[in-house]
């Protein structure tokens, strides 16, 4: 899968070789760029609200943000010459000034680029490439369509007054539509075609200015850049000059008759459609080409879609190729709808169904340390276009079909952090991104560009760019796992989470706007364009606030969620830091036995599993108390003139003998056991175990790090049920890991009957032995300076235990 938008008919690397000798390197002029801030007020002749861009305020920031990146952008003057550049020296709009050129948005195509499959859509639309349909889900996909494209796509659903069968599924209720432009980039239809802003020296290059802009804000450029389109036309005698594509890496230009009505936002597009009688609504998504979606981009889709798609909805998303942008947002369009019981789990196919299984049976495993196998590079297309590459060698490494399956290092720890839930969001997550994988598997993609990685590295090529675009890859692929945990932990904790607040039949679909209401009155055509573009305004506004008053009703977002888990954040940005890294794996620890690298291998736990391993943290410590020799415990003291101990981890029967010793010493009051452990720990047979990396068995697991109380004793529940599970797989054993005196590494086997495991919230109020214990636990980094929300949790404590006055605190870290 390539990235969408990002660059056509240009290097490897993107950096296209301007070679068009119509339109040469321009030189650098000193001219600047108008910076007044005026506001832009349309002339609205039929009495309508003007648009919403242009209600000062909005405008203002507009041009604010036009003028403070010409302080910033070298501005380009075109030499005065023959083929026709004197119009772009001369441009000195808001927007389309002479740095810029109205590119036609289109690209050459491959030979291998399948613009349309039976399979994926019924009708071969002219002006909509790539148009697919994830089958009983009424999500479609699409690359940018003319606005014959759009229409025609309309007709095919039964869009429109007339009520029929439609293309896909016959006689069905669902005839609304919502289309979700996922375009960053400012567009422009001209004669019916797609036109998008670009650089004169970058033409085959989004503008980067442009990228993280929001919706209003891309709204009120695009108003402003058909300001600029419609004024060149009334300059240059009704002709707008375009720039087209027609061979990779060679722009060529053109004149084009344009008439002033001819000339509209994809807003107004698609309100001249709801004139005519469509039943379609609109909403930009803007998401940046070439790179993983943010968080926001995800709670944008979802406010749109509880506001503006019930069950009869048809949800249509394009970005400019119908690559990457739109499957992204097929995937989580589909997990939406999943969530809100529209859709059921899609079951994957007959040959899914195989390579899912082949892939379990090797599944979760770590990936090797990148190199090129004979296998890494060996994959074929699939029977179905909707079904990822299977390998052609039956033998294919075991490390390879975990990898194919998606199961790299960083996804392995993202299920682990996500504790409850974390796998089945991972499965269901490749059930859908299988199902949307009409021009790419956003999972196979990851393991295809790996192998790039391995082959660059074979020889001379530098691998960063393909190490780059795979970091990308899977991050994308890792939020859509993220976003279906969101989504089912927040439906779990509020089930109107995903219940639509805003009326459907309102101003979002209403039957009542007529093409008489707009545009029927006798003024000149540059007069309607401008009343169409205020009503259009006035409609996005409406269903802007409608999803707005949705996003209100949701206590927490998807960016809320995941800042909240710190652990993920860190993860992620380790993803993108760590490009080479986060596509390799540990490699063996130790050399053991047969059965126990055969036990190793088949765990499948949320916690323990290939790469993790079940360390002893007890070192056979003892301590004197008096006349008491006391096993299991160390460094255990009192803060003089005070209630305040502290001690390393105990084992059980240290933590009985302490709580008897401390309820002794103050009779009557509360022991608090006071845990300051920053990793899962479980207590086998009495004794603490942590759970430790395969890679690095005598450091803490990375990624629990900022992890609140409340997640790291539900992860230590699910490492508790992790142990029972392989005790039970492995005939009452359980392969344990231990340090000898001289730092080696050693592993052996344990007896283990259920019972026996416990959590240390279970140890510690065991130990209580009926007596008053609390117990708490305030997770400190080792080797750190505490966090602030660890002495808030501190100062909790103490002020909860003001009305205990004989109240005791054991506080115990690792060591002590």
């Amino acid at each position: 899968m390539v990235d969408d938008g990002s660059s056509h008919g240009g290097s490897a690397h993107g950096g296209s070789h301007y070679r068009s000798t119509a339109l040469p390197r321009v030189a650098a002029a000193p001219a600047d760029m108008d910076g007044t801030g005026a506001s832009f007020r349309p002339s609205t002749p039929l009495g309508l609200t003007p648009p919403v861009m242009s209600l000062g305020q909005s405008h203002h920031s507009a041009s604010a943000f036009m003028s403070a990146l010409s302080l910033n952008t070298p501005r380009l003057v075109a030499r005065q010459a023959s083929t026709g550049l004197g119009p772009i020296a001369h441009r000195a709009g808001m927007v389309l000034d002479s740095n810029t050129l109205i590119k036609v948005d289109d690209y050459p195509r491959d030979k291998h680029d399948v613009s349309w499959n039976p399979s994926w859509f019924p009708r071969h639309i002219s002006g909509a490439e790539k148009v697919r349909c994830v089958p009983g889900t009424g999500i479609i996909g699409v690359a940018q369509p003319t606005v014959h494209g759009v229409r025609g796509i309309l007709n095919s659903l039964n869009a429109g007054r007339a009520v029929g069968p439609n293309l896909i599924e016959g006689e069905s209720s669902r005839r609304r539509v919502l289309w979700l432009n996922l375009r960053e980039e400012p567009l422009l239809y001209v004669n019916g075609r797609s036109v998008v802003l670009r650089e004169i020296h970058e033409p085959f290059q989004n503008i980067e200015a442009f990228r993280g802009i929001s919706e209003q804000r891309l709204r009120d450029l695009e108003y402003r850049l058909k300001e600029d389109v419609v004024a060149e036309a009334s300059r240059c005698g009704g002709s707008v000059l375009l720039h087209e594509e027609l061979q990779h890496s060679v722009i060529d230009e053109a004149w084009e008759a344009v008439p002033p009505d001819c000339v509209m936002t994809p807003e107004e597009v698609f309100f001249r459609l709801r004139v005519e009688g469509y039943r379609v609504q609109y909403v930009r998504v803007p998401s940046t080409s070439g790179r993983a979606p943010n968080a926001g981009f995800f709670d944008m889709l979802v406010q749109a879609m509880v506001a503006l798609a019930d069950r009869d909805t048809w949800v249509v998303v394009n970005c400019q190729t119908g690559i990457a942008r739109s499957t992204v947002a097929m995937v989580a369009a589909c997990q939406v709808q999943h969530w809100r019981g529209f859709i059921a789990p899609l079951a994957p196919s007959t040959q899914a169904a195989a390579a899912a299984a082949a892939a379990a049976a090797a599944a979760p495993v770590g990936t090797p340390v990148i190199k090129a196998s004979k296998h890494s590079g060996n994959v074929v297309a699939a029977e179905s276009p909707n079904v990822p590459p299977v390998p052609q060698d039956a033998a294919m490494a075991h490390t390879d079909r975990g990898l194919l399956a998606g199961w790299y290092q960083p996804v392995l720890q993202m299920v682990r952090l996500l504790v409850g839930g974390g796998r089945e969001a991972k499965e269901r997550t490749d059930r859908f991104v299988d199902r949307c994988a009409h021009v790419g598997n956003l999972r196979v993609e990851v393991f295809t560009l790996r192998a790039l990685v391995a082959k660059s590295m074979q020889g001379a090529a530098n691998p960063t760019y393909n190490a780059t675009r795979a970091a990308v890859a899977l991050r994308r692929y890792m939020l859509l796992v993220l976003f279906d945990a969101y989504l089912a932990d927040r439906t779990a904790h509020d089930p109107d989470f995903l219940r639509p607040y805003y009326a459907l039949d309102g101003v979002a679909f209403s039957d009542s706007d007529t093409e008489a209401d707009v545009v029927s009155s006798p003024v000149p055509a540059v007069a309607a364009a401008t009343a169409v573009a205020s009503a259009a305004s006035a409609a996005a506004a409406a269903s802007a606030a409608a999803v707005h008053a949705s996003a209100r009703h949701g206590e927490r977002s998807f960016k809320a969620w995941l800042a909240s888990r710190r652990e993920l954040v860190g993860l992620l940005r380790s993803v993108q830091n760590s490009t080479l890294t986060s596509l390799e794996a540990a490699p063996d620890a130790t050399e053991i036995s047969s059965d126990m690298k055969r036990a190793a291998l088949e765990r499948r736990g949320i916690m323990l599993n290939t790469d993790t391993i079940l360390k002893l943290d007890d070192f056979g410590f003892t301590e004197e108390l008096g006349d008491e020799v006391y096993p299991g415990l160390h460094n255990f003291r009192r803060v003089p003139g005070s209630r305040v101990y502290a001690v390393a981890t105990p084992t059980a029967d240290a933590a009985r003998a302490v709580s008897r010793l401390l309820r002794t010493a103050h009779a009557g009051g509360a022991l608090h056991f006071v845990n300051l452990r920053e990793e899962p720990i479980v207590y086998v047979k009495d004794r603490p175990f942590v759970l430790r990396s395969v890679q690095k068995p005598f450091g803490n697991l990375e990624g629990f790090t900022d992890m609140d109380a409340d997640r790291l004793e539900r992860a230590e529940e699910r490492l508790k049920a992790d142990v029972v599970d392989e005790a039970r797989r492995c005939g009452g054993r359980v392969l344990m890991h231990m340090e000898n005196q001289r730092g080696v590494l050693q592993v052996f086997w344990e007896d283990v009957e259920e019972d026996e495991v416990q959590t240390p919230r279970e140890v510690c109020e065991q130990a209580s032995e009926g007596a008053a214990v609390k117990y708490l636990r305030v997770p400190m980094a080792p080797g750190a300076v505490p966090s602030t929300t660890c002495f808030d949790a501190l100062v909790d404590l103490v002020r909860g235990s003001a009305a205990e006055p004989d109240a005791h605190f054991l506080f115990f870290c690792q060591r002590g």
